[in-house]
């Protein structure tokens, strides 16, 4: 159990998770696991990562995630993982457990889901639709590629604001979605096949904005 950070890994370092328990006990603004550089990787086959906020944040590092489990829970910003930079994250296998958002992805990175699992409170996988570099908080390229695997949300299956962004989804892959299974806002969405679940008792309403999903 870590107070804050507890792993911080960063030029030319790996890590590999295989088993135990990490768990941030700080709720705010913290995450236990912090991957940094373009030549940074990592690595989780088993285990358990706990926060209140981000699981894992990769900015510009190669994470594979073969199983395991991340789970955020108990704040608003509730994030399973963040990819930042030019990060790739691979995922095969394991879970990802969420309140809030289950997997984000900022600017020029790529999330690649070949199996596993998602649950999101509000959206399973999501980009960012600001391409400001200036606000630090800007999504513009970022790629999200599901091949296989399933996501469940209470919101949005997938959402996908990114500008330049393309969003690929395969025959392998199951969305469940209370709201709406994809929406898209700004890119290219490209569905090869997929299943694609909605509540088919909701009543749908959609306002535009100019920031945040549409669907209702």
């Amino acid at each position: 159990m870590g107070q804050g950070r507890t792993f911080v890994i960063v030029n030319g370092s790996s890590l590999s998770i295989e088993g135990g328990e990490i768990e941030a006990v700080n709720e705010a603004y913290y995450a236990p696991i912090i991957v940094s550089g373009n030549d940074v990787t990592m690595s989780m086959s088993g285990g358990t990562i706990k926060t209140g906020e981000f699981g894992i944040l990769a900015d510009g590092a190669t994470v594979n995630m073969m199983g395991g489990s991340i789970v955020s829970t108990g704040t608003e910003r509730s994030t399973g993982v963040s990819i930042d930079n030019g990060a790739v994250f691979t995922m095969t296998g394991g879970s990802i457990d969420s309140d809030i958002w289950g997997m984000v992805v900022f600017n020029d990175s790529e999330f690649i889901m070949n199996g596993g699992t998602i649950n999101a409170g509000e959206m399973g996988v999501a980009g960012n639709g600001t391409n400001n570099p200036e606000s630090g908080n800007y999504g513009a390229n970022a790629k999200i590629t599901i091949n296989g695997g399933t996501i469940t949300s209470n919101d949005l299956g997938v959402y996908a604001p990114q500008v330049d962004g393309l969003t690929t989804i395969g025959e392998g892959a199951t969305i469940n979605a209370k709201k709406a299974g994809v929406e898209i806002r700004a890119g290219e969405l490209v569905v090869n096949g997929a299943t694609i679940n909605v509540d088919e008792n909701a009543e749908y309403a959609f306002n535009p904005n100019g920031n945040g999903s549409t669907a209702s």
